[in-house]
């Protein structure tokens, strides 16, 4: 990796690179995959959503796809689960990754 020195000396790391792969691993359906191998959940959503968040970046992926997925993830019972007709399940964050998003 690379650093740049800012005037007070202390090391700045180049982001482009992570935001860039974080972005490339957005999928069509809105969902984010884990990796170049394809998994994908709502983990991988809210992990992606929080790290461009960090880098301030939100408004390089496609949001609208992100909330329409995290939709269909929502279950009769009022609870998200990992993905598309999967079980609710509590460690889902679906309101956390709604929030992050907006």
């Amino acid at each position: 990796m690379r650093f740049r020195a800012l005037s007070n000396h202390a090391p700045v790391l180049y982001l482009y690179p992570f935001r860039e792969v974080i972005v490339s691993l957005q999928q069509p359906s809105g969902v984010f995959a884990g990796d170049r191998f394809g998994e994908t959940d709502t983990r991988f959503l809210y992990c992606a959503v929080n790290g461009l968040s960090l880098l301030g970046r939100l408004n390089e992926m496609n949001k609208e796809k992100a909330v329409e997925y995290i939709e269909r993830c929502k279950n009769y019972d009022g609870g998200f689960g990992s993905s598309v007709g999967a079980e609710s399940h509590a460690a889902q964050g679906g309101n956390g990754s709604f929030h992050a998003i907006s």
